[in-house]
Parts: structure tokens; C-alpha cells; sequence
């Protein structure tokens, strides 16, 4: 896992860093939490074909803003197809276009930041 985080963010945890301290803090801190991530998605995964051993994981579906190649990660580490979910892909956008604050803006970059909210309140609907 290490190793493949060293090859997209360059260098090694103690080095790979440019400028002062805080970044090196920065990265170091990048690189547990995707470690942890992944192996919380493993742990999932091993859970979910345990308990329903009759189904079967074609791909996992990823949404939010991620780092750049995030999804190529998770594909190496679970040996499964990752898709990115794009929200403004499925929902119109355009009201909020009418709105001056949003003018300028990247409206699939503030979408995919409702992402939990808008699967919570499709779950509440029973969708």
C-alpha cells in the first residue's frame, strides 16, 4: 500500500514532501487515512461475500471528492473495478444557478459534497 502511495504522491513518507513540516504532517496524515480507508472497504468486502455468499462484487462505486488517481488505488488494493459517482451527473443543477453565491462555481464539485445527504434522503424513501 505504502509503496503505491510513495509512486502517485512521489517519495517516501519522510521525504516525499516539498516545503516545511506541515506538509511533510500533511502527507504522512494522507497517507494513514487512505491506508485506513482501504482497509475498512477489505474489511466490507470480506464481510459482505461472508454473510451473502450467493452475490457477487462487479465493482465499488465511489463518490466525493477524492485525490487525484484515488480510484486506481482502491482498484489495485481490492482487485475490484471502481467507479466515480458524479452527482450533478443525476440531479439537475440548474437552480442553482439562479442563486448569485453559486455563479462561478464548480456546481459538481459542491454536488458531490451532498453526496451522504442525498443518499440519506433516498434511503428515507425507501430507494
Amino acid at each position: 500500500m505504502t509503496e503505491i502511495l510513495n509512486r502517485e504522491w512521489g517519495g517516501d513518507t519522510e521525504t516525499s514532501v516539498r516545503k516545511d513540516d506541515h506538509d511533510i504532517t500533511l502527507n504522512i496524515a494522507i497517507k494513514e487515512a487512505s491506508s485506513q480507508f482501504i482497509n475498512e472497504i477489505n474489511r466490507s468486502i470480506d464481510y459482505f461475500l461472508n454473510r451473502y455468499s450467493t452475490y457477487n462484487i462487479e465493482k465499488i462505486i465511489i463518490s466525493g471528492d477524492t485525490f487525484k488517481n484515488f480510484d486506481l488505488l482502491i482498484k489495485k488494493e481490492t482487485g475490484f473495478e471502481v467507479e466515480q459517482f458524479n452527482v450533478g451527473n443525476y440531479f439537475n443543477l440548474d437552480v442553482l444557478n439562479k442563486k448569485t453565491y453559486y455563479l462561478n462555481k464548480d456546481l459538481n464539485h459542491f454536488a458531490n459534497q451532498l453526496t451522504l445527504a442525498i443518499g440519506m434522503a433516498l434511503r428515507g424513501y425507501g430507494l
